[in-house]
């Protein structure tokens, strides 16, 4: 039996033991290392870390979109006709934009696999889409469930930043990159598929169920109505525009 001042010492794989005099529980090797608040200090370190990460990721994606939203600016961004360069034949172009499409995929997801400590990717490849299972962060803090969430919006926005940065400001490999990243980013942010838009309102909100509960209430019709109005405007401002500037190219 415990007495005042004892230690009950819990280490992984052992029975615990009780060492006499301290009056702490403690766990691992941080022996006497106690949260004020009567967590371990493994736990307070990792809170600490989970800040910290959360903070870099922040400033990293602030900084990241203040450079993006200034090269859109200064070059009038027109998005689809920013596809294709001149003189290059169409086949390389194709390829490089899927090249773009695909590595920034795969990027982004790494965020969610890495932040959000998951390996339940699925997805298609010739789409360049795929999915992370990020169900089991609700029950983590708040920015951890921001790093695992934002982590892939961030690491795109990132990827177009650091192409602007070190390519030189006239070239059309730039615009064309920059035009396939963002229209990416855009497919994130419909309300109607899985897609990371869901993440940040659930998160924004602190209730992973929020979509559900809203697409099964009243408000459910006019959701999918949203939905459907983005994906037109999708096929209107970017697949339209890709085939025009396609012809203009090859004209």
């Amino acid at each position: 039996m415990l007495r005042s001042g004892d230690i009950l010492e819990v280490r992984p794989g052992e029975s615990p033991r009780v060492l006499r005099g301290v009056g702490m529980v403690i766990t691992g090797n941080l022996l006497g290392c106690v949260h004020p608040y009567g967590k371990s200090g493994s736990e307070a370190c990792r809170r600490i870390v989970e800040r910290v990460v959360a903070s870099v990721l922040g400033i990293l994606l602030v900084c990241s979109l203040g450079v993006l939203v200034s090269y859109l600016i200064v070059h009038s961004f027109t998005f689809g006709f920013e596809w294709f360069i001149d003189d290059v034949p169409i086949f390389y172009q194709i390829i490089f934009v899927a090249f773009i499409a695909i590595v920034t995929s795969i990027l982004h997801e790494l965020g969610h696999i890495i932040f959000g400590k998951s390996f339940g990717v699925s997805g298609s490849v010739l789409w360049s889409t795929f999915r992370t299972n990020l169900n089991h962060i609700w029950v983590w803090s708040i920015p951890a469930r921001f790093a695992a969430i934002c982590s892939g919006l961030i690491i795109d926005v990132s990827c177009a930043a650091f192409l602007i940065v070190i390519l030189p400001d006239s070239s059309q490999w730039l615009s064309s990159a920059v035009s396939t990243i963002i229209f990416r980013i855009v497919w994130e942010f419909n309300l109607t598929r899985k897609t990371d838009l869901r993440w940040y309102l659930c998160l924004l909100f602190d209730n992973p169920l929020l979509m559900i509960n809203i697409e099964k209430g009243k408000y459910g019709l006019l959701v999918r109505s949203l939905g459907i109005a983005y994906d037109i405007a999708l096929v209107i401002l970017w697949p339209v525009l890709f085939v025009l500037s396609l012809i203009g190219v090859m004209i």
